[in-house]
């Protein structure tokens, strides 16, 4: 693993999640709702397999687990907003749905942070910090699959 390949990760997501809060302002205006993008499960996500995958080569980074969490949130919140806009029965009032929609701005604010946060520590990291911090996650792997055995 590369320092470049995590910071194109985290372009690449910052990118493709903006777009969740967007999906918001059109549920709460009301108008293009055939234009909704159905919110993504979380295990579905193509970051979340990139962190699954890549698990053993970035665990040992301080960040990993929290922007995991952060990027749990954020499907969370949309998903709360765009199923409680579209219930049939006892369906959300504006109040709740402002109130869904306000966090999902928070959770969409933190998990950018987080990003930017990831990808400021990467940047300013020296290759050998890099490369032993990848080093310890695989050890940490090794050691964990030993355990389990």
């Amino acid at each position: 693993m590369e320092k470049k390949e995590i910071i194109r990760v985290i372009l690449d997501v910052r990118a493709s999640h903006v777009v969740w809060v967007k999906q918001g302002k059109i549920i709460l205006n009301g108008v293009n709702l055939d234009t909704l993008q159905e919110p993504a499960e979380y295990s579905e996500c193509e970051f979340s397999h990139w962190c699954e995958s890549n698990k053993s080569n970035v665990s040992a980074f301080s960040w990993f687990k929290e922007l995991q969490k952060a990027h749990q949130k954020l499907h969370q919140s949309y998903s709360d907003l765009f199923f409680g806009s579209m219930r049939k029965y006892k369906p959300k009032t504006m109040n709740e749905l402002m109130e869904d929609f306000e966090a999902l701005e928070s959770a969409s604010t933190a998990f950018k942070q987080k990003l930017d946060e990831v990808e400021s520590e990467v940047y300013q990291m020296s290759d050998v910090s890099f490369n032993n911090l990848v080093t310890k996650s695989l050890f940490y792997d090794e050691v964990e699959s030993v355990n389990v055995s």
